[in-house]
C-alpha cells in the first residue's frame, strides 16, 4: 500500500497539482506471506518538511509503531477466529473488492509464471 498525504496553503492550487511549500508525507506498507501462518511486515516513511529534526523523526516513527502494533494485535486475533472456524466459508461484502481484485491479479500472474 500506498500513502501519500500532506496540506498547503487554501487557494494555492493544491487541487490542481501544485504543491510547492506545502508539507507532505509518503509511506509504503508492504505485507508478505512468509508462511502459511507468518507475515512479513515492511514499512518506509519520508516526508519533505523538517527532515534533520531527529526528534519528530523518532515521534513520528513510535506513532507508526503504536499503530502498527494495534493492527498485529487485531490481526493476529482475526487468524485465531478464522482458525476456530476452518470449516465456515468467508462471506465477502462490497468493502472487500479492492482485496478480491488484488487477489484475482496476484493469481493471474503466478498462473502465467508456470
Amino acid at each position: 500500500m500506498r500513502i501519500n498525504n500532506g496540506g498547503t496553503d487554501a487557494g494555492t492550487g493544491a487541487y490542481a497539482g501544485k504543491r510547492v511549500g506545502g508539507v507532505q508525507f509518503y509511506g509504503f506498507h508492504g505485507i508478505t506471506p512468509e508462511t502459511a501462518e507468518s507475515t512479513h511486515y515492511f514499512f518506509s516513511h519520508a516526508r519533505n518538511f523538517r527532515v534533520d529534526d531527529h526528534v519528530l523523526t523518532e515521534k513520528l516513527f513510535s506513532t507508526t509503531m503504536v499503530t502498527i502494533e494495534e493492527d498485529r494485535v487485531v490481526l493476529e486475533a482475526q487468524a485465531a477466529r478464522r482458525e476456530e472456524t476452518a470449516d465456515r466459508p468467508l462471506i465477502n461484502m462490497v468493502t472487500d473488492g479492492p482485496a478480491i481484485q488484488a487477489r484475482r491479479i496476484v493469481r493471474e500472474l503466478f498462473a502465467h509464471d508456470t
